[in-house]
């Protein structure tokens, strides 16, 4: 189960060159000759994208002996969020998630194009630091701008990750069952979404301890 960088039908590719014979060919002749049916799969029809074109060439390939022992399994395409590819699922057996997640500070001031300037001011308006400790001091100083900064640029960045992210995820869940020429358009929404998640992970994402 996993990434073959290979389709096996014509319809296994949408958007993009035109999908010839010859590049079926191998992929198709290797799972014959080893015996390897495709597992039936559910959920969204194309497993990859470049932007450009989507195709499906993540696959669950199994022998006889799971198919006469696991009959009603079934692979589900999950959708791929920010990934540009769709993960692919087996369920057994069904596990809670559970456990809180874990807190996380963002460190996304220092690329403000103001960060060094407020810095620098705030740092000259205090008395000149001879000490440690007036260093400690001067430097709590500095929580009031970088507040004031992060709230009139920043204010509400996991908010905005959790909306785009819900925007994606309900945007996925309707092109499951998209068959007809609208997908070329979902294709491009869900592409804008993920650049706007993109902007706001990499903000998130630079957090640190």
């Amino acid at each position: 189960m996993g990434d073959f960088n290979s389709i096996l039908h014509v319809e296994d590719k949408i958007v993009g060159s035109q999908v010839q014979e010859t590049e079926l060919r191998d992929f198709k002749q290797c799972l014959l000759d080893t015996r390897l049916p495709e597992l039936k799969t559910v959920g969204r029809n194309y497993t990859w994208t470049n932007v450009h074109t989507y195709s499906s060439i993540d696959k669950a390939l199994v022998n006889a002996m799971w198919l006469q022992s696991w009959t009603h399994l079934e692979c589900s395409i999950l959708d791929p969020r920010f990934s540009d590819h769709s993960h692919l699922c087996v369920t057994i057996e069904a596990r809670e998630n559970i456990g809180p997640k874990p807190f996380r500070f963002f460190n996304y001031l220092a690329g403000h194009p103001e960060f060094m300037q407020t810095m620098e001011n705030n740092w000259k308006s205090q008395r000149q630091a001879s000490s440690m400790n007036e260093v400690w001091r001067k430097i709590k100083t500095l929580k009031q701008p970088m507040r004031g900064l992060s709230n009139h640029d920043f204010q509400g960045i996991q908010y905005r990750v959790t909306i785009i992210r819900t925007q994606l995820k309900v945007l996925q869940e309707q092109m499951r069952y998209i068959r007809d020429d609208n997908q070329v358009k979902q294709y491009q929404m869900e592409k804008n979404l993920k650049t706007q998640l993109e902007k706001w992970r990499n903000i998130e994402e630079s957090a640190t301890k």
